[in-house]
């Protein structure tokens, strides 16, 4: 089997929507990825939050899980991977800051639109009748209806051990119960699990977004061109833009809003 090389970089979401590059063309191809990540500037790509150690010990079993990859590597400074598909590329696109991530990614690499979830994830018991939010510290919107979800339906914050700081600057935070995950992989499965999961353009958004779980999106005005339209491809998507605008037709089967 042909076997093809990938190189990304940061951030943590943009690697999560380019695995559906790696599944695409793997599929095309008949092949599986060998995915090296980096933070070398030459490359293109912004950089991981974390050191890359970490990130890779942190995104390795999740990455590994997915039937497409092969392997998963910590690219070298001086290494020479030969030919490589280059998922920074996008980055220099026509399309960038004009159209939805699906649109944006399908020009870039001449692909189709996926007819199903890119990445997939074992459950957590426990999380069936849950609604799952989050909110990071930056990207917030004046208008999202906040204390109305926690109000009228059962709610739990999910964030990283490490990153308490998003719950204890959560407005409401004394109408929802804390759930930490210790590792990123707990993260995803946690979502996988939930009823219904709710946060603004972070990584557990776009983790929400590539496991195809139902989801609303608290989009934020600088780039929430590239989560408007992706309601196409991916079912029971919702968001509502920072000017009010969104897309919430059925949400009432999931929350009360």
């Amino acid at each position: 089997m042909v076997k093809i090389n990938f190189i990304c970089g940061g951030k943590t979401g943009d690697l999560l929507h380019n695995l559906m590059v790696i599944k695409s063309i793997c599929q095309i191809y008949n092949s599986k990825g060998i995915l090296y990540i980096t933070n070398n500037p030459i490359y293109g790509g912004d950089y991981f939050h974390f050191d890359m150690e970490t990130t890779y010990n942190d995104l390795e079993p999740m990455i590994m899980s997915q039937d497409y990859i092969d392997s998963f590597h910590i690219l070298n400074d001086e290494e020479n991977i030969g030919n490589f598909v280059n998922l920074n590329q996008w980055r220099w696109s026509k399309l960038f800051f004009k159209t939805n991530w699906i649109d944006l990614l399908c020009d870039n690499y001449q692909i189709d639109p996926p007819t199903e979830p890119w990445i997939k994830s074992n459950k957590i018991e426990g999380l069936e009748d849950t609604i799952l939010i989050h909110r990071s510290l930056q990207r917030h919107t004046h208008n999202f209806p906040w204390e109305k979800i926690v109000n009228e339906n059962k709610c739990k914050f999910i964030t990283n051990i490490n990153s308490i700081d998003e719950y204890n600057s959560f407005p409401f935070k004394d109408k929802v119960e804390l759930l930490t995950c210790e590792t990123f992989n707990q993260f995803v499965q946690s979502i996988n699990s939930c009823k219904f999961f709710i946060g603004n353009m972070s990584t557990p958004l776009a983790i929400s977004h590539c496991l195809g779980k139902p989801h609303l999106g608290e989009l934020y005005s600088v780039d929430e061109v590239h989560y408007i339209g992706d309601e196409k491809y991916i079912k029971d998507y919702y968001y509502m833009s920072s000017n009010g605008y969104g897309n919430l037709s059925g949400i009432e089967k999931y929350i009360n809003l």
